[in-house]
């Protein structure tokens, strides 16, 4: 038995940003763990964060249709419940 996130989510992402920017200080795009956030340098110098954070609809998927501690714990000790959101970060866009 495993949880969604554990079969649905690959784990990584591609970070796609505006051309001149650096993502984790390489020029992007790049294909990117979900499981911590990534640093994004726009080419006018600012600075943003790319957040990794807890989704919710994993969660609740695994609670509705698994009904066990099981695939909770799964999902909760590998961190593939975690997704990337890129709102903070003007122009850049995660896939």
């Amino acid at each position: 038995m495993t949880g969604c996130a554990t079969l649905l989510n690959s784990g990584t992402a591609t970070i796609m940003a505006p051309p001149g920017s650096a993502i984790d200080g390489s020029p992007g795009p790049i294909v990117a763990s979900q499981k911590r956030s990534h640093e994004v340098i726009l080419p006018d110098g600012r600075r943003c964060i790319v957040e990794s954070h807890v989704s919710a609809g994993y969660v609740i998927v695994d609670i509705i249709f698994f009904w066990t501690i099981v695939p909770l714990l799964i999902d909760a000790v590998t961190e593939n419940w975690k997704t990337l959101d890129a709102d903070s970060c003007p122009g850049v866009m995660v896939d």
